[in-house]
């Protein structure tokens, strides 16, 4: 489902480029795959139902996204409560077909919700009420969120997309929009498992074995007792991704001096196949071998730490979000400042990585500090802490190339950029923007100049279909506006 913002705020290219981008959605799906479409201003509308794309379908899908039109206020949670409510029709509708789909909405917006509920609390609150069901039937729906400029809530954007297991987009310049949706269609394409629950259980036979804490990314359900078992929760995952998870154990102690393999947890993953719809399950025990003394020159598993490192500074820069959302700038500093120390407690091999992109965020923080005539360009920095946060927490990085707009030349202010590079497209001499996998901030006192890549093995690259949709869905919508 595309839910689209029709606000007054959306008129010219933008509502255009959207257009040309849903457009494009229903060309690239098949006579299997079905698109619907929700408009949303003073009221949200059902434009167009769930209709499996056949050549017929993709004719009318097109004549009535020609006649969207921008006008009126923001009614975003009528819209994307519509939204649900479409695919909880359609899988009533299609309960007999024995078959499951990959389903999921695309909400974007401009601007504040400013009819019917607007705060963040209330939207996800109403949101999750709606998708427990469809969880239940195992018929999750991702949501994805698409956030143009700087006037619109990231934090609400990003709390949609985090209880929709999704992905937030902060679409800086408008020209990344068909971008943007380009990816997460080529991600919804790719999906090799949905439905995906890992259940983790402590070794009780003679172990003594506790579960202290499991981060993930993904969504905790509430068991009996969390010190036995922990339940996690993805709506899907893409081919060639990969997603950590740290587990965090407390163990008895050992009295042998010789080494011992002791089991401590067993870990039992189920996911629904998208293909077949058969539901895959699979059990694996973790054990390791402990001994009284630590043997020397042991080194600790590198990514272990890595992935240490990626929930520490994901949980620092959320918090030094909401610190710079507070005009706190200082806070946020020291926030940073404090996971940089912990990174290199951890010892990754990527820790440069990590200090540099704390150290460039920092000096972010710094200008927005100074710049207290500048709200816009403070209002940049916080955005861009929220979307690396979640992008660091959901180990899910976006492909378009994103950057926080220069603040006036009479003072040397930090710019922000951040990027998801394309690992297809690479080849020596390419510009940025086309080699390998990067999330990137860099410091500029003008216009941001282009940084070198940077490697980051602890984020999932874009696959080769969100690299093949996001490039075609540009050429497409550039093509179309020039009809």
């Amino acid at each position: 489902m595309a839910v689209v913002d029709k606000s007054g705020s959306m008129q010219g290219q933008k509502i255009e480029l959207v257009k040309g981008t849903v457009e494009f959605l229903a060309e690239q799906l098949g006579a299997n795959d079905a698109l619907g479409l929700v408009t949303y201003s003073d009221s949200a509308k059902g434009d167009l139902p769930m209709l499996l794309m056949t050549p017929a379908a993709k004719s009318i899908a097109k004549a009535v996204n020609n006649r969207i039109r921008a006008d009126g206020c923001t009614a975003l949670h009528d819209g994307l409560m519509m939204a649900v409510k479409e695919h909880s029709a359609d899988v009533k509708s299609s309960s007999g077909e024995g078959t499951r789909r990959v389903r999921s909405i695309f909400l974007c917006t401009d601007g504040l919700p400013n009819i019917g509920p607007s705060d963040a609390i209330s939207i996800v609150s109403a949101l999750r009420a709606q998708l427990a069901p469809l969880a239940a039937a195992e018929e999750p729906v991702s949501i994805h969120t698409f956030g143009f400029g700087q006037d619109h809530d990231p934090k609400l954007l990003q709390a949609i997309a985090e209880a929709g297991s999704g992905i937030y987009y902060h679409i800086q310049n408008d020209r990344q929009i068909p971008e943007a949706f380009g990816d997460a269609l080529g991600g919804l394409l790719s999906v090799v498992a949905s439905n995906v629950r890992i259940s983790i259980t402590a070794e009780t036979a003679g172990g003594g074995v506790m579960i202290s804490n499991v981060h993930s990314g993904g969504k905790i359900e509430t068991t009996a007792d969390p010190s036995k078992q922990r339940v996690v929760k993805f709506a899907d995952l893409f081919a060639d991704e990969n997603r950590e998870m740290l587990l965090e154990l407390q163990l008895p102690a050992t009295q042998q001096d010789d080494r011992q393999t002791q089991q401590l947890v067993k870990v039992d993953v189920s996911y629904t196949d998208p293909v077949s719809g058969v539901t895959v399950n699979r059990r694996h025990v973790l054990d390791v071998t402990r001994s009284a003394v630590v043997p020397a020159g042991q080194k600790r598993n590198d990514l272990v730490a890595t992935t240490a490192a990626r929930f520490q500074v994901a949980e620092a820069v959320k918090a030094a979000g909401a610190e710079s959302d507070a005009g706190r700038y200082e806070g946020a500093e020291l926030l940073l400042e404090d996971a940089k120390q912990k990174v290199k407690e951890q010892e990754p091999e990527s820790e440069w990585v990590f200090v540099e992109q704390l150290d460039d965020m920092v000096k972010a923080v710094k200008a927005a500090r100074d710049a207290r005539h500048n709200v816009q360009y403070q209002a940049a920095v916080s955005t861009r802490l929220h979307s690396y946060g979640h992008a660091m927490q959901s180990q899910r990085a976006t492909a378009a190339h994103f950057s926080v707009a220069a603040p006036p030349p009479q003072a040397a202010y930090g710019g922000l950029m951040m990027q998801q590079q394309q690992q297809q497209m690479a080849a020596p001499g390419a510009p940025w923007g086309s080699a390998a996998n990067a999330v990137v901030f860099g410091a500029a006192a003008a216009a941001p100049a282009a940084p070198p890549p940077v490697s980051m093995p602890f984020m999932s690259s874009s696959n080769a279909m969100r690299t093949k949709m996001s490039a075609t869905a540009s050429d497409y919508v550039a093509k179309r506006a020039k009809q």
